[in-house]
């Protein structure tokens, strides 16, 4: 029988789940996808808060230590509230935006002894199980996506990035995130936030969803991820399902990351080109000549 710690445990993040998730067409990633050769999105979290409430950032399911994490922090309100900062061990990207809507990017190399609150659940079996999380408080009303990366650089993984407010006229969820510098081989990440409930898509050829959703209090956000080559991405464009009742704002930005470039061992040179070492030459000489004289070949 299923105790009501291991059933609250299975059902929660479904009811989180579904009220992350409030109109029609609204997406977010459950499973691994993959980008490029080099390249998968382990998976996408999202969590979202009104009426000044924290919000509690989890783990994608499959990311491992290793990984790469990138969170997204929104908020929107009129007054002087914004969003906290997700703390220790996070380096920043962007921040843009002021109170009335906000953005800013954080990245981390997933690593579970890093110092993150965690939370011990039991199983009510005589193991536990252990969620890292992370608080986000301050902010009026306030949406979080947290994407993890496979095979992006651990050292510097960033390439550019860019944002821009108020990008597009009107309430139908237009709006656009800057062309920035990319890599071969590499992804562009590109975040939407509205202060209207836009459940929004990007409209780029190559493109693919990994977020939309609206945030159950009155504001929108939107994540896509595409391969990238040298150069520049383009601009981003992102469009709404419907004209929405709100202020009409949004911001968009990009983040580009560069694949990680660890290489492989070279390969030994090819026999012709080796030649003994000077350690190895006298102790292969002296036991072979005492067998092989030139003495031998008249006899």
């Amino acid at each position: 029988m299923i105790g009501p710690t291991i059933l609250k445990w299975i059902i929660l993040p479904f009811i989180i789940a579904s009220t992350a998730l409030h109109q029609v067409g609204a997406k977010i990633q459950n499973k691994p996808l993959r980008i490029s050769k080099d390249v998968t999105v382990m998976g996408t979290t999202y969590v979202t808060a009104k009426d000044s409430n924290s919000v509690n950032v989890k783990i994608p399911k499959d990311a491992d230590p290793g990984d790469m994490l990138v969170m997204f922090i929104g908020g929107s309100a009129s007054g002087k509230k914004r969003p906290s900062d997700p703390g220790k061990g996070w380096d920043a990207i962007f921040d843009i935006g002021k109170e009335d809507l906000n953005l800013k990017a954080f990245w981390k190399v997933y690593d579970d002894a890093d110092d993150m609150e965690v939370v011990e659940i039991s199983t009510g079996y005589g193991d536990n199980i252990f969620e890292e999380n992370w608080n986000i408080d301050d902010g009026k009303n306030t949406f979080v996506s947290l994407v993890g990366l496979r095979g992006i650089d651990d050292k510097t993984p960033v390439v550019d990035a860019d944002a821009d407010e108020d990008t597009r006229d009107g309430r139908d969820g237009e709006a656009k995130a800057p062309s920035i510098r990319a890599e071969k081989g590499g992804i562009v990440l590109a975040c939407f936030v509205y202060d209207d409930p836009h459940v929004a898509t990007v409209t780029n050829k190559g493109y693919e969803m990994i977020l939309s959703s609206d945030t159950g209090g009155g504001d929108g956000m939107a994540v896509a991820v595409a391969p990238t080559s040298d150069g520049k991405t383009g601009s981003i464009y992102a469009e709404g399902r419907r004209e929405e009742k709100g202020g009409g704002d949004d911001i968009g930005m990009s983040v580009s990351f560069r694949v990680n470039d660890s290489p492989s061992p070279p390969p030994p040179p090819p026999p012709s080109s080796m030649s003994p070492s000077p350690t190895s030459t006298p102790t292969a000489t002296p036991t072979a000549t005492p067998t092989a004289t030139p003495t031998a070949t008249p006899t």
